[in-house]
């Protein structure tokens, strides 16, 4: 069996038919190149690996293929690593017990967090323990998911519209991860166990605000965080970290910081070009420092319980 194979596997007896009435009772099972539910409602397993839980590939809100390499592009050049740093530190703060973490990255893109924090986990340091984990990345294109499932051997991909739900099972994992992603609190609720975390990256006001009026990217409202709050039902706050620093950009950086992202659509890639050109003329360099902020919160279950979560096979 394949690693990508192995890694999907690991996720069958934890994911959830969308088609079912009673979905959440529901669970799937591999039949060569599909996964099917118990009354018989089948879905594709992509020969990159991922499975299609109802995502449809023609929806305008998926990332594109361009955007995806425009975000990769963003990540390989280290604009983002402080972001995954902070992420993976308040995870691996929180003390996991022993056996296997499950945790799902929604709105995972190409795993370029999951990944990391995979990694980060497994490798522990003086004062946190070695974890060893299993990441689930969950989102709406497939353009991603084909570069999430090859980051990572301990990745597994779902395509699925979460704005329609999340196709898990109910408290079936123990930490969930939201990068830069829409939130459904109740849902996440749902999924999650009663002793779990969900840890929530979302931009500051200040995040790339010397970008937002000179290339036209869409500003961050000053309430951003009380709003994030009030998306996350059934949870409370437990902490919140704000990882801010300064970086040079260079004309890629500049044009793949608007193409990655939702304001690509309203500019095309000569307005863009012509943008970034008009910004480092008035510069008068050929880099930029911009500002890199976001709050880091961890959120837990409004009702706890005591008891250890699930582990793997559990």
């Amino acid at each position: 069996m394949s690693e990508r194979a192995a890694a999907l596997d690991a996720w069958l007896a934890y994911l959830a038919c969308p088609a079912c009435a009673a979905g959440q009772s529901q669970h799937v099972r591999r039949e060569a190149g599909a996964v099917r539910c118990e009354r018989g409602h089948a879905f594709d397993i992509a020969r990159q690996g991922y499975v299609n839980l109802g995502a449809s590939q023609k929806d305008a809100r998926a990332d594109t293929a361009a955007m995806v390499m425009a975000r990769e592009a963003m990540h390989a050049s280290g604009a983002f690593d402080a972001i995954s740093r902070a992420l993976n530190a308040a995870v691996s703060a929180r003390d996991w017990g022993e056996g296997e973490l499950r945790f799902a990255d929604l709105a995972g893109g190409s795993g370029f967090y999951a990944a990391r924090l995979l990694d980060s986990l497994a490798a522990g340091d003086v004062d946190e323990p070695r974890v060893q984990a299993r990441g689930l990345v969950l989102d709406l294109s497939t353009a991603a998911l084909k570069r999430a499932v090859a980051a990572h051997e301990r990745i597994a991909g779902v395509a699925a519209d979460l704005t329609k739900g999340i196709p898990l099972r109910d408290g079936s994992v123990h930490a969930l991860v939201n990068v830069f992603g829409p939130r459904n609190g109740a849902e996440m609720r749902r999924v999650l166990a009663s002793d779990g975390a969900c840890f929530v990256v979302s931009p500051s006001n200040r995040h790339l605000a010397e970008l937002v009026g000179e290339l036209g990217m869409l500003q961050v409202a000053d309430d951003k965080a009380e709003r994030v709050e009030r998306a996350m039902q059934g949870f409370t706050v437990q902490g919140r970290e704000r990882c801010e620093e300064r970086v040079e950009f260079g004309e890629a950086q500049l044009r793949n910081i608007i193409a990655m992202g939702p304001s690509v659509h309203h500019v095309n890639g000569e307005e863009i070009a012509a943008r970034v050109a008009s910004l480092l003329e008035r510069a008068g360099r050929n880099t930029i420092e911009v500002t890199m902020s976001v709050d880091v919160t961890t959120f837990v279950p409004s009702d706890p319980v005591s008891a250890a979560p699930k582990k793997m096979g559990a």
